[in-house]
């Protein structure tokens, strides 16, 4: 079952004014497909909610935070700096990156400064809420 973000998820993509080369560069992953890129270590999952958002509402177990107001800023770093502000390693444009957030649409916002700042494999989760949705439990 996808929840009504998840489902909106391809519009906010297809409405954002991105190339058509953006546009294909972004996949909506399902809660399915999550479960599944989580098995890898080499996925980073990042969310760009407000911190305040992660300590009232918590988080997904495995998940680094960005909030999405500081992710121009945060690309542009040095990897020194990154890593000092952040607490984990600043990825690579190689990296394996999905975005989330509570709903998709910071995501979405999120997922086009790293593929505008040359991140090739960035795929977006709708959310929190659909974590939820789906019998998860996130963590305080």
């Amino acid at each position: 079952m996808f929840s009504r973000a998840s489902r909106l998820l391809p519009t906010l993509i297809r409405n954002r004014n991105w190339s058509s080369t953006s546009q294909a560069m972004v996949k909506q992953l399902t809660y399915l497909e999550i479960n599944q890129k989580l098995k890898s270590p080499a996925v980073l999952l990042l969310d760009v909610r407000e911190k305040s958002e992660l300590q009232t509402d918590g988080k997904i177990d495995s998940s680094k935070n960005i909030p999405v107001g500081e992710v121009v800023t945060a690309l542009k770093m040095s990897d020194d700096d990154f890593s000092e502000k952040y607490e984990f390693a600043k990825p690579k444009p190689t990296s394996d990156i999905v975005i989330h957030c509570k709903a998709g649409v910071r995501a979405v916002n999120a997922a086009k400064v790293f593929i505008d700042s040359g991140y090739a494999n960035i795929q977006v989760y709708p959310g929190i809420l659909d974590w939820i949705e789906n019998g998860e439990v996130l963590n305080k």
